[in-house]
């Protein structure tokens, strides 16, 4: 399963950034495009699920862009730009945008139309997992082993989340932290390695208890970072004793 990829059609490169921060928190695949050209390049490239689209691009003007799309593609499209007056929202809702986000807007605001959009769209794609015992709802946030519920952090679910939504792909320590952490000066990678050690310690426990071998992991994958993977599960010799 994976997470849903959204494109971010933007020239400016802080909003472009910020917007895909945003994003990546809240466990979205981010797309970046700078250009009309490069946007729909993306767009035939790869399998989507939303496009964020700022109209005032350098090449193409972003309407066209936007009728491309809606013309080729079963794709929705977020409108965010400085362009604001009621014509302005009119043509880019009747040019094919499912919404329509005025510049300067509240980042917390723009995800929450994201997310709304891909829940009406049937794209919005929360990491769900049955392996063996284990249980994980990226949607109810809620992770079981046999039954019973791990209790963990806010840091440690998103961190889970983002990795479950992806299994077997390899996520660097940087991308971990944007993802999660967002751009905090107060925080640095090791405070990914911190969050996956305690992460690991509760799931092997949980699976102790059960009596049961892991048939999850969360594997270091060298030079990278981390990635989420599952294998066979067995019973646990000598019973389910706490290690």
């Amino acid at each position: 399963m994976r997470a849903p990829a959204v494109l971010v059609v933007e020239d400016d490169a802080e909003i472009l950034d910020l917007i895909g921060m945003y994003l990546a928190r809240e466990g979205y695949a981010v797309v970046r495009a700078a250009s009309g050209g490069a946007a729909l390049a993306a767009v035939e490239r790869q399998p989507l699920d939303l496009v964020v689209l700022d109209l005032m691009l350098p090449d193409l003007d972003g309407m066209e862009v936007l009728r491309r799309i809606v013309a080729r593609h079963d794709l929705p499209v977020l409108i965010v730009s400085a362009r604001g007056d009621v014509a302005d929202r009119v043509a880019g809702l009747r040019s094919g945008a499912e919404d329509y986000v005025v510049k300067p807007f509240a980042p917390e605001e723009l995800v929450a139309r994201v997310r709304a959009l891909l829940r009406r769209s049937g794209r919005l794609h929360q990491p769900r997992l049955a392996v063996g015992a284990l249980r994980f709802d990226g949607e109810g946030m809620r992770l079981e082993v046999a039954g019973t519920e791990v209790a963990l952090t806010r840091k440690e679910f998103e961190v889970l989340r983002v990795l479950a939504g992806r299994v077997g792909h390899p996520f660097t320590r940087g991308q971990l932290l944007e993802a999660v952490w967002g751009y905090d000066a107060e925080v640095d990678e090791r405070a990914v390695d911190t969050c996956v050690t305690r992460l690991r310690r509760k799931i092997l426990v949980a699976y102790r208890r059960a009596g049961l071998r892991p048939d999850v992991a969360i594997e270091a994958v060298w030079g990278i970072g981390y990635r989420f993977a599952v294998a066979a599960a067995a019973p646990l010799a000598g019973g389910g004793a706490d290690p």
